[in-house]
């Protein structure tokens, strides 16, 4: 178990450290326009003409879809976010991607649920190291 400070969590997009707000009423997940151009706009966004409601009924100016790099902690994935003008948080997390990620929160506990199949693992790669001690007072 992961303790956070629910419904915000710290995350990592392409490395960009990011505050995101988990929505379990929100079916997709979003980043606002601010962010996007701040810190991703290399990144080539979507042209969409999907229809964004916000509780239910009013429309979001909807500014296209990005795909970008979710780290937290040792959990990885690539996710799809949609672009909205006008956004109160940095970051919207939904239920899409929760699903799928197989992620739960816990909010009695206070604590992120990642189940270890959907922590990659890296393999360790061991190789000598060579240090040059010829210039120190040890050599």
């Amino acid at each position: 178990m992961t303790p956070v400070d629910l419904p915000y969590v710290p995350i990592l997009l392409n490395e960009t450290f990011i505050t995101t707000l988990w929505d379990t009423g929100a079916a997709k997940s979003f980043i606002s326009e601010e962010v996007y151009r701040k810190y991703f706009s290399y990144r080539p966004r979507q042209k969409t003409k999907d229809i964004v409601t916000a509780q239910g009924r009013r429309k979001c100016c909807h500014l296209g879809r990005v795909e970008l790099q979710i780290r937290i902690r040792e959990f990885q994935k690539t996710w799809e976010f949609h672009i909205l003008n006008n956004m109160q948080y940095q970051c919207i997390l939904g239920i899409d991607f929760m699903k799928e990620s197989k992620l739960t929160l816990d909010f009695d506990q206070k604590s992120l649920i990642i189940p270890d199949d959907q922590i990659k693992q890296l393999p360790k790669r061991e190789k000598p190291v060579e240090i040059d001690l010829s210039d120190t007072k040890l050599g």
